[in-house]
């Protein structure tokens, strides 16, 4: 077989390795947990008194005053892709 036919079949099978792992990937990222699904507060803990959804955002607010910090957090582990 020449040079030429073997480095076209290598090239092209590598490629295929390529883009069979980035389908995986993609498909294992889909099934993680999602961090904010833009819809309500599912995931979310906090003081449900102080934290609500509104116009598809997060939103904290008090109609009294707070005495102290109020937080809320995820237990999603959020990776950099």
């Amino acid at each position: 077989m020449p040079k030429r036919v073997t480095f076209v079949i290598l090239f092209f099978g590598c490629l295929l390795l390529v883009a069979s792992a980035a389908s995986q990937q993609d498909t294992e990222s889909r099934k993680s947990p999602v961090f904010f699904n833009g819809n309500d507060l599912t995931g979310w803990k906090g003081n449900d008194g102080y934290w609500s959804f509104k116009d598809g955002a997060i939103v904290g607010h008090s109609e009294k005053n707070v005495p102290n910090n109020e937080y809320i957090w995820s237990d999603v582990e959020v990776k950099i892709c």
